[in-house]
């Protein structure tokens, strides 16, 4: 309400003004030019200087504006929030071991206390054999205290010949869970869990 009165204010302003004579700004107000008595008011001209954008703070940044004309309104007043994502970066969990092995493995169970975290993984092929190209794995997620998966990935370990990054299963939920890997044919295989914080 108070900016549609202030938008009528300014339009019968400048109405006026074009019969009592012109308008020329001066500074951060608009005052008549032809001399002529008759326009009191003066009209403030918003001028705002922002600071730097705040850190990424649960998807907010924030930042500081101010008005050099302080006019004391703020109809032309810049955003001082926006939506963001965090510039956070994958790092390992403290207690929580890598695994590591060529056979079948059930891991015991480790609490993740983070939304984000992912398993990564790995493994390579047996040589020399009637097995070479045959390994693969499955990796398994479950949570503490159930039988049924919550997440899961299969690769033959030869794909990872030409990977230059490992496999990964990422999770958004915290809590207690535990692995199942079920390997054949392998020499080897690896998991890490890390977390985004």
């Amino acid at each position: 309400m108070e900016n549609s009165l202030l938008v009528t204010g300014v339009v019968g302003l400048f109405i006026f003004a074009a019969v009592m004579g012109t308008i020329t700004m001066t500074g951060h107000v608009i005052e008549p030019s032809n001399g002529q008595e008759g326009i009191q008011d003066t009209i403030c001209i918003e001028n705002w200087e922002c600071s730097g954008w705040s850190d990424c703070i649960d998807g907010q940044q924030t930042r500081k504006c101010h008005d050099v004309n302080e006019c004391g309104t703020a109809i032309s007043k810049p955003p001082i929030a926006q939506d963001c994502e965090s510039q956070t970066e994958w790092h390992s969990i403290e207690g929580i071991e890598n695994f590591a092995d060529n056979e079948d493995e059930i891991t015991k169970p480790f609490n993740v206390p983070y939304d984000t975290w992912r398993v990564v993984w790995s493994c390579s092929d047996m040589e020399g054999d009637d097995n070479e190209g045959l390994g693969h794995a499955l990796v398994s997620i479950y949570r503490e205290g159930q039988n049924s998966f919550v997440a899961y990935d299969y690769c033959k370990c030869e794909d990872f010949i030409d990977r230059e990054e490992p496999r990964e299963i990422i999770m958004e939920e915290s809590g207690s869970f535990y692995l199942k890997v079920q390997a054949k044919n392998l020499e080897r295989w690896s998991v890490y869990i890390e977390a985004k914080y």
